[in-house]
């Protein structure tokens, strides 16, 4: 039942038989998606910055003198971005973990160097093409010259253990504020968003929307970590139509890990463990694999300031505003480079950087060799060198993934949610839509 009292919304639970609470259930399960759309009462309209729940220290949001969540809105009047919250009443802000001053190190107004969203199952490479090098190629263990194809760079460890730690922050993206009222559509948001919340109750969870998108995009292109020329072909700003939300979050995406820090998932990803059972104290990056065939996109975290997310911008922008022969960027056709692939700025780039950063002895001719889907399971394996500052897990669906208990059971993989709704997924209806 939700009321109104004393200034907030409150939301509280009617005692029935047979209720279990969020704690119980892992991950989609279609109780917790009924009594997640009990809080359909967000219809939030007010537009300019992504949609926060500040955390509170107490160890659940839910359950406390059975009530359900107290909210109340602080909407971002000047519309820069900054955020529309929802604020758990009665509870003080978390400070930011940067301490020191660290985050000026990443201040975009300083940086002048160098999704909806794409996921990581939108594969590079086929579980099938698995180790299928032909015989003339190096072994798996060595890069063309027949050095060690997976020594990790000690040039990039060193400069991720003077990263500052990694902030108690969590970023989705989705297309609109009122994502509660798309139940039709994605039955399984609300769901996404509530089990990052219950698990993670010291964690500043925030959701963008397109809008909210297009603020990155243009605070980036005013600070000079992009152009200001991409912005607005990002924008549609000069030509009147703008790139592709898929495109948009891609780079928005980036700039988040790399400015703000913490971590990246997609809204259809469904958690069942806290931050605080994966993170060791010296985490700085996240690195889990789809199964053996590249790093996964739609689960990432690392400390801001990592040069790793910086090279993706880099990366994705030259790629962006490479001249044609008329010494004009990339025709564009729809927001894409013509004839470019859909996901050549998401998991290629992702993938791509990551290999030529972390590892030392990756070269292009590797690259292409990965792309066929070899060398995982090495790739992460030497990831166990990096004391604890790299983590990685290989992730299946329901089986163990970084942040899923596959002990508490009840668990569908993305595959069977979508099925389960009747859903496509969207890389194959967006996919037919481009080719048309």
């Amino acid at each position: 039942m939700v009321s109104f009292e004393r200034g907030r919304f409150v939301l509280r639970r009617q005692p029935r038989a047979g209720n279990r609470s969020l704690g119980d259930l892992s991950i989609s399960n279609s109780q917790c998606l009924l009594f997640a759309s009990f809080i359909a009462y967000f219809v939030f309209i007010v537009r300019g910055g992504g949609l926060e729940h500040e955390p509170s220290s107490s160890t659940s949001q839910y359950e406390q003198n059975d009530l359900w969540l107290p909210l109340q809105l602080s909407p971002d009047v000047g519309g820069k971005g900054g955020g529309l919250r929802v604020t758990d009443l009665n509870q003080r802000s978390n400070p930011s973990p940067l301490v020191g001053g660290a985050s000026s190190a990443v201040d975009l107004s300083d940086e002048t160097q160098e999704q909806l969203a794409p996921v990581s199952y939108a594969t590079l490479g086929s579980s099938d093409s698995m180790q299928q090098l032909v015989p003339d190629e190096p072994t798996e263990q060595q890069n063309g010259n027949g050095d060690d194809l997976f020594a990790l760079n000690q040039t990039y460890l060193e400069h991720l253990r003077l990263l500052p730690p990694l902030p108690k922050k969590v970023h989705m993206l989705f297309k609109d504020k009122n994502y509660y009222n798309f139940h039709q559509e994605v039955p399984f948001v609300k769901h996404s968003i509530l089990s990052l919340i219950h698990f993670n109750p010291d964690w500043n969870v925030t959701v963008y929307d397109d809008h909210d998108i297009d603020s990155i995009i243009r605070k980036a292109g005013n600070s000079g970590l992009i152009s200001k020329e991409e912005a607005d072909i990002l924008l549609g700003d000069k030509n009147g139509e703008a790139a592709h939300i898929v495109e948009r979050s891609d780079i928005a995406r980036l700039i988040l890990m790399y400015t703000e820090g913490g971590f990246y998932l997609d809204v259809d990803r469904l958690i069942s463990k806290p931050m605080a059972d994966v993170l060791e104290k010296n985490t700085h990056l996240c690195l889990p694999t789809f199964n053996d065939v590249n790093f996964c996109q739609d689960l990432m975290c690392t400390s801001p300031g990592n040069r790793l997310f910086l090279s993706m911008i880099q990366e994705a922008s030259r790629y962006r505003m490479t001249n044609g022969p008329d010494g004009k960027p990339l025709e564009r056709r729809k927001g894409w480079a013509k004839g470019g692939d859909l996901f050549e700025l998401g998991p290629p780039n992702y993938n791509r950087n990551i290999l030529k950063i972390v590892y030392a002895g990756f070269t292009e001719k590797d690259y292409d060799r990965q792309r066929k889907g070899a060398f995982m399971t090495s790739a992460r394996g030497a990831l166990a060198n990096s004391d604890g500052m790299i983590l990685t897990k290989r992730e299946t669906g329901c089986d163990d993934g970084l942040l899923v208990d596959k002990s508490i059971g009840n668990c569908y993989d993305r595959e069977g949610l979508y099925r389960l709704y009747d859903m496509k997924p969207w890389a194959v209806e967006v996919d037919t839509l481009w080719k048309d």
